[in-house]
């Protein structure tokens, strides 16, 4: 069966895996989610053809994102590698320490384009952050 590329995109999100420990401005979560969300979006437009593909459904499709709380940078890191494990496509953001944290504090992960079913079983527990 061969999957048309109109359909390769189609319920395809982005989700954020936010440190609750940290507790984040507004400014600053809005940034970090915005270096993470523009980092997989660009692996996925400058991929092959099929990751062409799928990010073109995606915009087409509502572009939806989806923000998760984790606990702390344990949670988070065990997600991140749960989902690169899965061959979904990750990217952690390390903070260069120059407002808010400490040089080298990750705050945030984002992991997709990927659709919800494909997430790592770990994910079901994750409340909206």
């Amino acid at each position: 069966m061969t999957i048309g590329v109109e359909v390769l995109g189609r319920d395809m999100r982005l989700y954020l895996l936010v440190r609750r420990d940290l507790k984040m401005p507004a400014g600053k979560l809005a940034a970090m989610a915005g270096h993470a969300f523009v980092d997989c979006a660009v692996k996925y437009a400058s991929g092959s053809e099929v990751h062409q593909s799928v990010f073109n459904g995606y915009q087409r499709d509502g572009q939806t994102k989806i923000v998760l709380g984790v606990a702390d940078l344990n949670q988070l890191l065990r997600l991140r590698d749960a989902a690169a494990a899965n061959f979904i496509c990750t990217s952690t953001v390390l903070d260069e320490g120059r407002t808010v944290f400490p040089a080298h504090t990750i705050p945030v992960c984002a992991v997709g384009l990927c659709r919800r079913e494909d997430l790592p079983l770990e994910f079901e527990t994750l409340g909206l952050y």
